[in-house]
């Protein structure tokens, strides 16, 4: 298989796409690799996966085979997380990306 970036979806993010080198042009097969879902929010989280105890952080369920982390909420709303335990979570989420820094 080999990797090359493309532009993809309507912000026209850089994305990876795989082909296969070994099937026709016709019967190319192209997926896009997605490492981490983040969903901002724990109540937005625990609403939309039922899940009344998770917590932030890494979550064990997949979204179709896809690691899913939850973060807080950075809205100036969310007082009861000061700006360093905001940092360090989004920290934390970014070493667990793969691919370069």
């Amino acid at each position: 298989m080999a990797n090359k970036r493309v532009e993809t979806g309507r912000g026209r993010k850089p994305g990876v796409v795989k082909t296969s080198k070994q099937s026709s042009t016709s019967n190319r097969a192209f997926f896009l690799l997605i490492g981490i879902i983040a969903v901002l929010g724990i109540g937005a989280y625990r609403t939309a996966f039922a899940d009344p105890v998770a917590a932030v952080g890494p979550q064990v369920p997949t979204l179709g085979g896809t690691r899913v982390w939850v973060l807080p909420n950075p809205s100036g709303l969310n007082a009861h997380y000061p700006r360093q335990r905001l940092v360090e979570e989004f920290a934390r989420l970014r070493a667990a990306v793969p691919g370069p820094p």
